[in-house]
């Protein structure tokens, strides 16, 4: 399964899958270092990062700023 990270409440994660259902997660079951915004993959209970995904989405989500931006202009 792919989540994002949604956010980061206390000790919790909330998690977003594709479907745009949330879930929250205790910290200490995911990866170090997570933060807002981070792709993570859940195989049988075990979260690993997805940096690639990650870079992906984030160069998707400027390039869809970018335009915005060019059309308010």
């Amino acid at each position: 399964m792919k989540y994002i990270v949604d956010r980061i409440e206390g000790d919790l994660a909330v998690l977003e899958d594709k479907a745009g259902r949330h879930c929250s997660v205790p910290l200490s079951r995911l990866p170090e270092g997570v933060h807002d915004g981070a792709c993570l993959n859940e195989t049988d209970g075990v979260f690993t990062p997805d940096p690639a995904r990650e870079r992906k989405r984030r160069r998707r989500m400027a390039e869809k700023l970018r335009n915005m931006m060019k059309e308010q202009r």
